[in-house]
């Protein structure tokens, strides 16, 4: 146990300070690895980080875990200050099967950017179809799911509004 705190130690260190990117970006993605309550509150912690492009390479890394915390801290990056950021965090999503991150890409399609609006729109499509992309089975109404039609219908208005 005390080897573990450890190296959550020196990972934190290395995630928060660290002067080389691709080190920490890695850093990010041991630490993904683990998995911990602990290991999201130093990922998300470094969310808060003032390099950009660091915060938008790691929301990605981020999004790949299947737990609650990291949906959290995606969620909250479509919020970022930084438009680069908020669409890494929407594109990083088209995968993550949770109720919040539909709502969240909605909300999306109001974003200032229009990159990231056209990304939320992407995305509410790949959920739409992703039941079946390559016979379209949910997108041709053969099947569908009310909840992610309307998102998409909603998200397509918004887009255009």
């Amino acid at each position: 146990m005390a080897n573990t705190e450890i190296n959550l130690d020196t990972l934190a260190g290395e995630l928060l300070t660290g002067p080389d990117l691709d080190f920490r970006i890695k850093t990010a993605r041991t630490l993904v690895k683990i998995g911990s309550r602990e290991a999201l509150e130093l990922l998300r912690k470094a969310m808060d980080d003032r390099d950009e492009t660091f915060r938008a390479r790691l929301v990605k890394v981020i999004a790949r875990l299947d737990h609650p915390l990291a949906t959290e801290i995606v969620i909250k990056a479509f919020n970022d200050p930084d438009c680069y950021v908020r669409k890494s965090a929407v594109e990083a999503v088209s995968h993550v099967d949770h109720p919040d991150i539909i709502r969240a890409l909605v909300d999306c399609l109001r974003d200032e950017e229009i990159n990231v609006r056209e990304s939320a729109v992407i995305a509410l499509e790949n959920f739409r179809s992703k039941f079946n992309p390559v016979f379209g089975i949910e997108a041709n109404n053969f099947c569908p799911l009310p909840g992610v039609k309307e998102a998409a219908d909603a998200a397509t208005r918004r887009f255009h509004e």
